[in-house]
């Protein structure tokens, strides 16, 4: 084989597995964990968001999000959680589900119970 097709070869192989890296999953906690900050689009209008991502002593994943924190799980470059406060007609359920994607985490957030939300955004790690 030429050189240059060697190249050639070798570039695309680096191009293809660096996009299969980030859309195939090779992210780790550590990608995740931190604050992240953006303006979130909801049901009612645009709000500032920041999301918190921690590990508690225990070894698990939180979420940090509007003052509820949530359990979390961290697989591959997507992260989930879900939660609720309150009990009884005052009872308010919390869910979080995204993606991480060329360091930006792109989430959709649902509040359902007493308060109705849904807010989706394209988060920035500070």
């Amino acid at each position: 084989m030429k050189t240059t097709t060697k190249l050639l070869l070798a570039l695309f192989c680096i191009t293809f597995l660096t996009s299969c890296a980030k859309l195939g999953g090779n992210c780790g906690p550590s990608e995740f964990l931190g604050t992240w900050k953006g303006t979130a689009t909801c049901s009612q209008g645009e709000e500032q968001a920041t999301v918190t991502i921690f590990q508690n002593s225990d070894g698990t994943f939180l979420t940090r999000y509007s003052g509820i924190v949530l359990p979390t799980t961290l697989e591959s470059c997507s992260v989930s959680g879900s939660g609720a406060s309150g009990f009884g007609d005052l009872k308010t359920n919390y869910s979080i589900n995204g993606d991480l994607e060329d360091e930006v985490l792109s989430v959709t957030i649902v509040t359902s119970g007493v308060k109705n939300k849904t807010c989706t955004v394209d988060l920035i790690k500070e």
